[in-house]
């Protein structure tokens, strides 16, 4: 039988090792290595031996919603963006063309006489920020206002 100290030392090396191997995996996210999902590991804190039952966090991806936030054939969960409102324009920018973006904006504006990008697409982009993001970390109104500057601006470009 293992004394306390024991239990204790072992789960303190179990989470090191699963830090470990996250570290190593982001690492390759980073360097763009990664060919493949990491295989699900037990956490120390889960009940059911799922991996995603552990402690929750923004970064948090369960295995099976991957396929979800594929778009064009890239997990977009794992796109690099410095903050949450440059992902979104990023996402923006993967979902709808040049010429959609010039001529609407993300919602309808009484100041304005364009329309409005599809709906389906603008909720898509804001789940996908939901779940890459805490509702603390971005702020619906200036994403809105930041999207809407990027539709404007792009008018200029073409």
């Amino acid at each position: 039988m293992k004394t306390d100290m024991q239990q204790i030392h072992e789960t303190q090396n179990e989470i090191c090792q699963s830090q470990i191997e996250m570290m190593s995996r982001f690492k390759e996210l980073l360097d763009g290595h990664a060919l493949s999902p990491a295989p699900p590991t037990q956490s120390a804190f889960s009940n059911s031996g799922r991996a995603d039952d552990s402690i929750p966090c923004s970064s948090a991806i369960k295995q099976e919603d991957a396929s979800m936030y594929m778009v064009n054939g890239v997990n977009v969960l794992h796109l690099p963006a410095k903050t949450p409102y440059l992902f979104g324009l990023q996402l923006l920018d993967m979902l709808f063309s040049r010429a959609e973006l010039s001529s609407s904006l993300l919602f309808k504006s009484t100041k304005s006489e364009r329309g409005v990008l599809d709906p389906t697409k603008v909720s898509r982009i804001i789940d996908i920020m939901n779940k890459r993001y805490n509702q603390t970390e971005w702020n619906m109104a200036k994403f809105v206002s930041k999207a809407n500057q990027k539709c404007r601006d792009s008018e200029c470009d073409s």
